[in-house]
């Protein structure tokens, strides 16, 4: 078996498209509220504010903003931004995320705050499995166009290999996956197939794991070292499972696009080895 650090899948829900990155990318790309000059400057700096760890400054920031779904928005995102985190600014923002989601308010919006309402349960508040999944699933029914609902997607895989978990029967691997709808973005693809063949991984299942992992490399969304991992781990499986010219190719094509990574010698001893056993 082949051993993958559980850390390395999970961490797409750390650090992925967080919530906090697509909120900067919303601001910085002037989609304020072109109607009143308040939301032209307000949201920009409590956005600004957000990103430089200065919650309780985003949090007046927004205060100050005239009622409405974008000061509501910006306020529950610095709420949630606050540090230390408290159970009542998770709650604040659940509320203020509601009145945007029920109010029915512009896309921009309304799919932000689905979103942000689906992480408060899947990232803020324990036990709340199936309240994440519902927000998520909105999210993607409403909006599926939209890069959200594309991250969306890669948050319910993550939620469901996190049910299934290692001990899960290979029935149940083969329901969840019929059940789980890629995204359609080519870089959250790839995102969702690196956590779907990094799972794989760690259950020891070789051949589902390298299909996904040939999916990622072949999306060729990832660069540096991204890249670089999973073409050791196509060539070690590609290995494995006696695919030796596929292992072959994901080997060279490592060596020559990482000349500097701390694992090159062990990938060319990798590949003599294999190549002398021929």
């Amino acid at each position: 078996m082949i051993v993958f650090a559980k850390r390395r899948w999970r961490r797409v829900v750390l650090i992925g498209i967080g919530w906090l990155a697509l909120l900067s990318a919303w601001a910085t790309e002037g989609h304020g509220n072109a109607e009143s000059s308040a939301s032209v400057t307000e949201p920009l700096s409590g956005w600004d504010l957000i990103a430089r760890h200065l919650g309780g400054d985003a949090v007046a920031a927004f205060e100050r903003m005239p009622p409405g779904d974008e000061r509501n928005l910006g306020l529950a995102a610095a709420l949630l931004s606050k540090y230390p985190q408290t159970k009542g600014n998770v709650a604040r923002a659940a509320q203020l995320l509601e009145t945007i989601i029920e109010g029915k308010g512009p896309p921009m919006f309304r799919s932000l705050a689905l979103y942000l309402r689906a992480r408060i349960e899947h990232a803020f508040r324990e036990g709340r499995r199936q309240d994440a999944i519902h927000y998520y699933q909105q999210l993607r029914n409403d909006y599926p166009d939209s890069l959200l609902a594309d991250n969306a997607a890669v948050k319910l895989a993550l939620i469901e290999i996190e049910r299934i978990g290692l001990a899960g029967s290979d029935a149940e691997v083969r329901s969840m996956i019929a059940r789980l709808m890629p995204p359609r973005g080519s870089h959250a693809q790839g995102q969702y197939y690196y956590v779907v063949g990094s799972f794989f991984i760690e259950r020891g299942d070789a051949q589902p794991a390298l299909e996904n992992l040939l999916k990622v490399r072949d999306l060729d969304t990832l660069v540096g070292r991204n890249r670089a991992d999973v073409l050791v781990q196509i060539g070690r499986l590609s290995a494995q499972l006696g695919q030796v010219e596929l292992a072959r190719t994901a080997y060279l094509e490592f060596l020559e696009s990482n000349p500097l990574d701390p694992r090159h010698l062990m990938v060319s001893d990798l590949l003599a080895q294999m190549e002398e056993s021929l």
